[in-house]
């Protein structure tokens, strides 16, 4: 029998294993293609794994500027938002995250073309109605129940809470009712899942690699606008401690007879997202809209464009 020559061997620790030179060639191969995959090309799932127990929060800061026509008249103003929201893992139900939400402060400033301003803040609640409001609204927590995917599957308690803040406010009934439903409106549930998902619905439900995309939708409504948002993300980059996706939106007008006195909504807007690698946690996020609410060549109209930061300090 024909002893096999060294050639037909390819050493491993202290064995030798018998293999062709075209069966070595593909096992080389192979582990290459593995190393590159692992390590040039890498792969991950990118979700939400927040602890019960633990609080998080959002500190959120945007400035806009509107030009607004009604009934053909045209005015410009400028508003700025400060808010900071605090999120306590209460528990983790099939995987769902159920945590109580409570602004810890919020404030508005709304400066016109003149140059009035009119400052709102829950720090300063003697200083004119909404200021109490706000401040009564940061007395009191609501409840959300959040995916490891950022849908916001349920809003409780946040219109309950509205209206015992509006009545804390001392007013005549139709001034309370009056004031509920404009900040229902802005506040209310369904307000509140389409407003927090622009910066909650970024989390891909696939493993994905490096550069890969992938798309969510979410829809806005209010008593003024309804829009459906489509979004794109992509994740560009990380670091030791972080993630860096990039993302996009496009907001498009959504008929469904929710609300007869709603106008349609279109825009887009622009991100960059840092989460932190362990949690999923937003360490900060920018996101950069423009906001059409109906045709410029209707009688009512108006134009945004909005600069918002998120971070978890």
């Amino acid at each position: 029998m024909r002893k096999p020559f060294e050639s037909d061997y390819i050493p491993c620790a202290k064995f030798y294993l018998p293999l062709s030179q075209t069966f070595c060639m593909k096992w080389k191969f192979a582990l290459l293609f593995l190393f590159y995959s692992t390590y040039i090309f890498p792969q991950r799932s990118i979700s939400l794994s927040l602890k019960k127990g633990n609080t998080y929060f959002h500190q959120i800061h945007s400035e806009s500027e509107t030009y607004q026509k009604n009934n053909g008249k045209t005015e410009k103003y400028s508003m700025e938002v400060k808010a900071r929201v605090s999120y306590k893992v209460q528990g983790i139900r099939k995987g769902d995250f159920y945590l109580k939400t409570k602004y810890e402060d919020m404030g508005i400033s709304i400066t016109k073309a003149d140059g009035t301003e009119n400052k709102m803040s829950s720090d300063d609640p003697s200083h004119d109605v909404m200021s109490h409001f706000f401040h009564e609204l940061c007395k009191n927590p609501f409840y959300i129940t959040l995916s490891p995917y950022g849908e916001i599957k349920q809003v409780e308690g946040i219109e309950n809470l509205v209206n015992k803040c509006v009545q804390n406010l001392g007013l005549p009934i139709e001034k309370m009712n009056e004031i509920a439903d404009k900040v229902i409106n802005a506040y209310g549930e369904k307000a509140f899942k389409g407003n927090f998902e622009i910066i909650t619905l970024i989390y891909p439900t696939n493993v994905v690699h490096m550069n890969d995309e992938w798309s969510t939708q979410t829809q806005l409504f209010s008593s003024q606008m309804n829009g459906s948002m489509k979004n794109s993300f992509q994740w560009i980059g990380e670091s030791e401690h972080n993630l860096m996706l990039s993302g996009k939106s496009e907001f498009s007008p959504l008929y469904d007879g929710t609300s007869k006195d709603a106008h349609a909504m279109s825009g887009s807007s622009v991100m960059a997202i840092s989460l932190d690698k362990k949690t999923g946690w937003i360490q900060s996020l920018t996101v950069s809209q423009n906001l059409r609410i109906g045709q410029k060549e209707d009688p009512n109209y108006s134009f945004t464009k909005i600069k918002t930061s998120y971070s978890s300090h």
